[in-house]
C-alpha cells in the first residue's frame, strides 16, 4: 500500500466513524508488529519493564530497529500518579540499564 492509499484509507475512517458515532478521530496511526525472536524478547522484557508499574495504563507502538539500535515505544500513564514525568523516566531508566547499546525513543501519550 502507499502512502497516499494509506491517507485516503486514514480519512475514510475518520469520516465513517465521525458519521455513525459523532466522535472526531484526530489521527489513526498504524504500527507493526515484528515477531522475529529477537524483536520479541526484547519487546516481552521491556514490557514486564514498563507494567511493573501500576501507573502504566497502556503501551502501544512497539519497534526495535537493531541496525541503529533504536528501541520505540508509546505509553499512557495514569493522570492520578504522583508525577507521571518522573515514571515516564524511571522506565526509560530501567529500560536503558537492561538495553545499554540502544537508544530509547519513548513517548509518554496523552490519554483523552
Amino acid at each position: 500500500m502507499t502512502a497516499v492509499e494509506l491517507d485516503m484509507m486514514q480519512r475514510r475512517i475518520v469520516r465513517r466513524v465521525a458519521e455513525k458515532h459523532m466522535v472526531l478521530i484526530a489521527a489513526v496511526g498504524i504500527y507493526t508488529i515484528d515477531n522475529n525472536p529477537r524483536a520479541k524478547a526484547i519487546r516481552d522484557t521491556v514490557l514486564d519493564i514498563v507494567f511493573s508499574h501500576p501507573e502504566v495504563i497502556q503501551a502501544h507502538g512497539f519497534r526495535l530497529d537493531p541496525a541503529k539500535k533504536v528501541i520505540n515505544l508509546d505509553m499512557i500513564i495514569d493522570y492520578d500518579a504522583k508525577d507521571r514525568d518522573a515514571i515516564f523516566e524511571q522506565i526509560k531508566a530501567e529500560v536503558r540499564e537492561k538495553y545499554p547499546n540502544y537508544s530509547l525513543e519513548f513517548v509518554l501519550n496523552i490519554d483523552i
